[in-house]
């Protein structure tokens, strides 16, 4: 029996969806991959006309969208699934630098602008206007089930990390002249050009 193919794309989009554990050599410079990102959580804590509020305040006004805050000496620290770039290969680690759309306002007002770089996915048919002075990378392919990368997508290039050992979902990967220039911003950027 065939099988319906709503049904099909269901099963597809949850293989996309799925985390592995990559060996070390599979890794690749330019591949696309999402994973849990921790920072500290810079949308809490300055409340009420600025000034610090409790942890136990905060977490009580916690909501669903900040389910995935955790509370520490440090301050809260948000964890989010982000989409990253592999940029460089080290002997324990991979560097890889995190997408952010900025809840869809791009870098309008971002203090550095030229630490970001707009990242293209290749699907979309109008053209990629660079949000920043680099020209924007552009995906080579994306896997099946993968949604679009949204138009202001950009890649932190002064927010790297990453180790190997922990589950990944792979995505797709850049283009060749996309993963040259990459390294290129990366090394800028690193210091190590």
């Amino acid at each position: 029996m065939a099988q319906d193919p709503e049904q099909r794309y269901l099963h597809q989009r949850r293989l996309a969806n799925r985390d592995v554990r990559l060996r070390k050599e599979e890794f690749k410079i330019g591949m696309i991959i999402r994973a849990p990102l921790h920072e500290q959580d810079s949308k809490r804590g300055q409340r009420r006309g600025g000034t610090e509020s409790s942890l136990a305040t905060m977490a009580s006004e916690a909501t669903q969208a900040e389910k995935y805050v955790t509370e520490s000496h440090f301050g809260n620290i948000f964890t989010k699934i982000r989409k990253m770039i592999v940029v460089a290969l080290h002997q324990d680690h991979y560097v890889a630098v995190p997408l952010y759309t900025h809840n869809g306002r791009g870098l309008i007002n971002k203090a550095q602008p030229d630490e970001f770089v707009s990242v293209k996915d290749h699907r979309l048919k109008e053209e990629c206007k660079g949000l920043s002075r680099w020209n924007p990378l552009v995906t080579a392919y994306v896997k099946e089930g993968i949604d679009l990368l949204d138009p202001k997508s950009t890649a932190h290039m002064a927010h790297p990390v990453r180790r190997y050992a922990l589950p990944i979902v792979l995505e797709g990967e850049l283009k060749s002249s996309s993963i040259e220039d990459l390294q290129h911003l990366y090394g800028k950027y690193a210091g190590i050009e």
